[in-house]
């Protein structure tokens, strides 16, 4: 799942179109809840830089408004965004590295396993070997 760097429309960051980790070193940060907080808290621990949650939130809505008032930026989904309106004072843009969540799959018997089972197995290991994580 792709994620992307929202922030205000004069922030001194909206010059650059991708924007690194470590660029939002001690930078306000508005976290939403929304189920992809651990890879992001894990990149920042990664690079070694301070990770300040400024707000916490559920809604993104809620935190594009924030960031249109030069509250904070976030890291949020591109799926997110497609779904939301976005204001005129904000821009996204690409974060590098992606963050990304590591999925680990199980099954006590591949042998007995359903077929729909080992179909989706074998669907997320042709997407992982053939390096499309984003779909």
């Amino acid at each position: 799942m792709n994620q992307r760097m929202v922030i205000p429309y004069d922030h001194p960051l909206q010059i650059h179109p991708e924007i690194h980790i470590t660029d939002l070193d001690n930078e306000p940060m508005i976290v939403c809840k929304g189920g992809f907080v651990t890879p992001i808290y894990e990149l920042f621990q990664q690079f070694g830089i301070v990770l300040r949650v400024k707000y916490d939130g559920h809604n993104i809505t809620t935190a594009l408004s924030m960031i249109q008032e030069g509250l904070g930026v976030a890291i949020v989904s591109t799926t997110s965004l497609s779904l939301s309106v976005l204001p005129p004072n904000v821009r996204v843009r690409t974060i590098k590295p992606q963050p990304f969540r590591e999925i680990q799959l199980a099954v006590p018997s591949l042998k007995e396993a359903p077929h729909g089972v080992k179909l989706f197995l074998q669907t997320a290991r042709e997407l992982y070997l053939s390096g499309d994580r984003n779909r």
